[in-house]
């Protein structure tokens, strides 16, 4: 594998990549989020080749299911946020911190690349 091309299959999921899965995710065609990125569809296969092969799984299915994931541990992550900051008890808002972080990490492990 060239340099280039070993540097395009490594480090996090970049933007575009993000949210060409996110759309996947959401049961959006290649076609249309080929026309909506204003990319060709071949582009945007390849962008799915490469989230693959980031997130070590072994189709679109599972890199959909692994975003899944992602997307429902970041909700958590944000909820607990939200209530740590109404929370008036400063044990329960430093807990409620703590599990936010916590969920956060987690949601960020799900989308890192595959050593």
């Amino acid at each position: 594998m060239s340099n280039l091309a070993s540097r395009r299959t490594t480090g996090p999921l970049n933007e575009r990549q993000r949210r060409i899965l996110d759309w996947f995710y959401q049961g959006y065609q290649q076609e249309w989020i080929a026309e909506e990125m204003e990319l060709s569809r071949q582009t945007v296969a390849e962008h799915m080749r490469v989230i693959i092969l980031k997130l070590g799984v072994r189709n679109s299915w599972h890199a959909c299911a692994k975003w899944s994931a992602y997307v429902a541990h970041l909700k958590t992550a944000r909820d607990l946020a939200a209530a740590a900051a109404l929370e008036t008890d400063p044990r329960t808002r430093e807990v409620l911190t703590e599990l936010a972080a916590r969920e956060r990490r987690i949601a960020d492990r799900l989308v890192e690349p595959m050593p």
